[in-house]
């Protein structure tokens, strides 16, 4: 069907045919597959591809730039990687929880969102050895463009640790597409 549309465009075969290699060059480059191995999403298989717009619930996978997290994230067993992150930090694979204008507060007894109790977002003192230092208690009220994710699980390395991120840091949204073992 696409090419009959092309074809009734009078667009001619070897124009065709650069159209479609350009096409394929820019998806190559702005999608991948990413395998996750950490219990904070899903293990499995994700389709990450480079989006633009980001809302409450999208898995994004993001790149910390800040080196004061390396120590944390070698210590949880994701050392150095060679990836786009800057630094040679791992990518982090979470869910969007908040987003511009939503107010949130971390508290000893987990994140509240909008005054509601977000789910096993308690945080931890202690997690495998290695102290965890959550954000300061305080009331953060989300700005363009700054998002406050969560794993899935209570034991994730998330925004209860290492605060607010912002656009720039998101890599790739990511869809799920098939579990491991």
């Amino acid at each position: 069907m696409l090419l009959t549309i092309f074809m009734n465009m009078n667009i001619n075969m070897k124009t065709l045919i650069k159209i479609l290699l350009l096409w394929l060059c820019f998806y190559s480059l702005a999608t991948s597959i990413y395998l996750n191995v950490t219990q904070s999403e899903r293990l499995g298989y994700y389709f990450a591809y480079k989006w633009f717009d980001y809302h409450i619930g999208d898995i994004v996978l993001i790149c910390l730039d800040n080196t004061k997290y390396s120590n944390v994230l070698h210590s949880l067993g994701l050392g150095a990687t060679q990836n786009d992150c800057p630094n040679h930090m791992p990518f982090l694979l979470k869910r969007i929880v908040a987003t511009s204008g939503d107010i949130v507060r971390i508290t000893n007894r987990g994140v509240y969102i909008n005054n509601n109790l977000y789910k096993d977002s308690k945080p931890l003192g202690r997690y495998k050895g290695i102290n965890l230092l959550a954000q300061a208690d305080g009331v953060i009220t989300l700005k363009p463009h700054e998002y406050f994710l969560l794993g899935e699980t209570p034991t994730s390395y998330d925004s209860r640790y290492f605060g607010v991120v912002y656009q720039q840091q998101i890599y790739k949204k990511a869809s799920f597409l098939k579990e491991i073992h």
